[in-house]
């Protein structure tokens, strides 16, 4: 079968597995796809990160080649728009790698040793906050043109929620939770942001 255009043959392939996983799961083939575009994991899937029928409703990128779990699509985040056609997926989940710091002990194995890589397992962290800004700002402006709802997480104990949210000029907040009890992280919260793509009107 063809390409569809729109979509690279890398991501069209990925896309007709998960129709077929579809069928032979009995999920709903009209369902809109959800991009987890930082999947690292899976971790925030919990049991379900592997079982098929709910991954089905996802497709999984992620740029960290060496993960446990291997993304659907390895892809940076400014490339999705070279793989998916405008507003592909029904909504995206965007839970960035934080800031590196020694005073942050999210970054510590249970051996209290740092990773080989200075980083979470889930993928590389960021040697200074303008690179992170940067890289968050570029993110957010090509997941603005795949998807028209976005749901961000942020944990970073450095820089706070509403200081990154200044950097997505294409989006409008619609709800924050934020909620405590990451046992990693001292004193902290994590804040869950639902964004909808600025001037985004639902049919």
């Amino acid at each position: 079968m063809s390409v569809v255009p729109g979509f690279s043959s890398p991501a069209w392939a990925v896309v007709r597995r998960k129709l077929e996983d579809r069928v032979k799961y009995g999920v709903p083939l009209d369902l809109p796809f959800i991009g987890d575009v930082t999947a690292g994991n899976r971790h925030i899937h919990g049991k379900m990160k592997v079982d098929p029928a709910y991954c089905s409703r996802f497709i999984f990128t992620d740029k960290e080649p060496r993960l446990k779990i291997a993304p659907d699509l390895l892809c940076e985040w400014r490339d999705l728009p070279r793989h998916f056609p405008r507003d592909f997926f029904g909504c995206t989940v965007f839970d960035p790698p934080f800031y590196y710091s020694n005073k942050c002990p999210y970054f510590l194995d249970p051996q209290e040793n740092r990773h080989p890589r200075q980083g979470p397992f889930y993928g590389h962290v960021y040697s200074t906050k303008r690179k992170m800004l940067s890289e968050l700002y570029y993110a957010q402006s090509a997941l603005a043109e795949v998807s028209s709802r976005m749901c961000f997480k942020w944990g970073e104990i450095n820089l706070s929620a509403e200081r990154v949210l200044t950097l997505f000029d294409r989006w409008d907040v619609a709800f924050i939770n934020s909620y405590k009890g990451y046992k990693n992280f001292r004193n902290g919260k994590c804040v869950w942001v639902k964004l909808v793509r600025r001037g985004f009107v639902a049919s």
